[in-house]
């Protein structure tokens, strides 16, 4: 299942994607995608994926998709503006809701385009990933190309 989850985003976001230069417009074109990615994904796997995850009971912070049986969380990122503090951010919304949520989640996965992958991994991303899975969470970067 998890090849197909990110298959899907890669195809959604490669059919829909373009830089719009306008912010308003950049922003409603990423949620669109984020929506179609986790509405085909969850249509499919109702039972097994859970899009917009409530981090914890006391916060309104989400996770875009969460499949439960495999312990796994999925953040689809369709813009690389602000990569950095969207990937770090991401992070502790996985750690939250693996505290609070009463939901193990061992593996997070954080899909965005290729710039914005090789940005992340030219900062200090492999130290936060190293000290993240001495917290039993192993961190993916998928590059969407």
């Amino acid at each position: 299942m998890e090849n197909l989850i990110i298959e899907t985003a890669q195809r959604i976001h490669n059919k829909l994607w373009y830089k719009s230069g306008n912010v308003s417009k950049g922003t409603k074109l990423a949620n669109q995608i984020t929506r179609e990615w986790q509405n085909e994904l969850t249509s499919k796997f109702e039972n097994d994926l859970m899009a917009e995850f409530k981090i914890a009971d006391h916060r309104n912070e989400k996770i875009d998709l969460v499949d439960p049986k495999n312990k796994v969380a999925y953040e689809l990122r369709v813009s690389p503006k602000n990569i950095h503090h969207e990937f770090y951010k991401d992070i502790f919304k996985v750690l939250v809701a693996k505290n609070c949520s009463g939901k193990a989640i061992n593996k997070f996965i954080f899909i965005a385009p290729e710039e914005a992958i090789r940005k992340i991994e030219k900062q200090m991303s492999s130290d936060v990933i190293e000290i993240v899975s001495s917290l039993n969470l192993e961190i993916v970067l998928i590059a969407i190309t």
